[in-house]
């Protein structure tokens, strides 16, 4: 049986329980008075008081715990009804308890018994809130808890409801024939996401699967065409008929098809998914390493393996780990001041125009094999903090790896340089293998350091004509050398 304490109860804890401990040791002190010395009748006193502060304080423990979960379920209460409400109370700091009840109700999401167990614990919250706990009885405090935990699994709930609701919505439009829907099916289902940030890695899912999608390839494109002109224009330089979109009646008026048009409207849709994408990814730290965007959503896990990204501009975001295996980037691709927290695959990525890693920062292994870079390439200051591997990766342009970091094993095993070259102030700290790499263009490897106890048995292997020469580093902890020239 549950053991009811009442108001009664409750002072004769706080005030005649101590007393009464106090009153006995008084007793205790006075007998001990009669037969041991005074100080023994000290003593007594002494422990009358403590076990009457230890009661006291065990007492104010207990509600000032109860008082603090109560503040918390009731933020928690208002911010899982600010995820199901919407704007429709907005901010749960910015609205009153009263608002956001009478919000619930016309949402039909609590009922009449609902509202009057929600007031009864508010007028619980409010006691104890201005400090008035001797009032409030310890039943009080235990029911209105209980009631405000309900409360908010019930408003859960209907948050799960509401989500699958408007994601099953937004994948339909996402999957209609029209552009204008597709689009408002992306941007309902970034809002979902946005709210509800146990849903945030499935949003991200979704749009990923849109852009892992075949991208269109326009109808008037010749199989003959050559990828390194410029895009609308033949080998012969000779105008395609790829202009600015339009509508669909003032395409036909000019001539054009309505594939035409139709990839161009997908084109935009597509971006527009890129766009949501990495607005979510990018923190904006401040000098103390703390998120300042809102917006933000963090350890998200992407996979864009064989996507087709247009134009793709990753800098400065953050990612768990990340998937762009064979995917194509038409036009340039921005990763610089990026960060990849986890495993990462560029393996047979293909870059059609200039890409730039400066300062991205790879915590994980990293894997860019057969990788094609048809443009020139930086990954000048990258820390490379994990194994990497460019294995049979094609450089087409000019190349720059100046003063970055290869913190663990990292391979260059058969790897083709067609330009220019640059590993100016490279630091290689772990193994490192150059095996058959091929150098067409100007290669530079000034004041590149290597560390000679990198903790494994296997050798490094140099490009031909360069070899390790120990040279003790000041700035450096440990045994170091220099590649210099044979």
């Amino acid at each position: 049986m549950r053991t009811r304490i009442t108001r009664h109860q409750n002072r004769w804890i706080r005030t005649i329980a101590p007393a009464a401990v106090f009153l006995t040791g008084l007793l205790i002190a006075a007998s001990s008075v009669l037969i041991t010395p005074v100080v023994i009748a000290i003593a007594g006193i002494a422990f009358a008081m403590i076990a009457s502060l230890a009661v006291r304080n065990n007492i104010a423990k207990k509600y000032s715990i109860l008082r603090e979960q109560i503040l918390l379920e009731l933020a928690d209460l208002e911010r899982v009804a600010s995820d199901v409400l919407g704007d429709q109370i907005g901010t749960a700091r910015q609205v009153s308890f009263s608002h956001m009840r009478n919000a619930l109700v016309q949402a039909k999401i609590w009922s009449e018994s609902d509202v009057h167990a929600f007031d009864k614990a508010l007028q619980v919250r409010n006691r104890v809130a201005h400090g008035d706990v001797e009032s409030v009885d310890y039943e009080d405090l235990i029911s209105s808890l209980a009631t405000l935990r309900r409360l908010r699994d019930e408003i859960s709930d209907k948050i799960e409801v509401k989500v699958t609701e408007l994601s099953s919505t937004s994948v339909e439009q996402m999957g209609s024939d029209k552009a204008p829907v597709r689009l408002a099916g992306m941007y309902a289902l970034e809002q979902v996401g946005q709210n509800s940030p146990n849903h945030r890695q499935f949003v991200i899912n979704i749009l990923c699967a849109y852009l892992r999608m075949p991208a269109p390839v326009p109808a008037e494109k010749s199989s003959t065409t050559d990828v390194s002109q410029p895009s609308g224009h033949t080998n012969g330089g000779q105008w395609t008929g790829r202009k600015p979109g339009f509508s669909p009646i003032l395409a036909a008026a000019a001539g054009l098809s309505p594939d035409w048009t139709e990839q161009q409207e997908e084109r935009q849709v597509r971006l527009a998914a890129q766009r949501l994408l990495t607005q979510h990814l990018r923190p904006n730290r401040d000098k103390y390493g703390n998120p300042t965007n809102p917006a933000f959503w963090p350890d998200v896990e992407l996979d864009l393996t064989g996507a087709t990204l247009h134009d793709w501009n990753f800098a400065h975001c953050e990612v768990a780990s990340a998937c762009f295996s064979s995917a194509y980037f038409d036009g340039e691709a921005w990763f610089h001041v990026a960060q990849f927290n986890g495993k990462t695959s560029f393996s047979g990525a293909r870059f059609g125009g200039n890409t730039s890693f400066g300062d991205a920062c790879f915590n994980g292994n990293v894997s860019f094999d057969s990788a094609n870079f048809s443009g020139d390439t930086s990954f000048g200051e990258a820390r490379f903090n994990g194994n990497v591997s460019f294995g049979s990766a094609n450089f087409s342009g000019d190349s720059s790896f100046g003063s970055a970091y290869f913190n663990g094993h990292t391979t260059f095993d058969s790897t083709n340089f067609n330009g220019d070259s640059s590993f100016d102030s490279v630091h290689f700290n772990g193994h490192t293998i150059f095996n058959s790499t091929n150098f067409n263009g100007r290669t530079t490897f000034g004041d590149v350091l290597v560390r000679l106890d990198h903790g494994t048995s296997r050798s490094s292997a140099w490009p031909d004509g360069w070899t390790v020469r120990e040279s003790p580093s000041a700035n450096h902890a440990g045994r170091w050398g220099k590649l210099v020239q044979n």
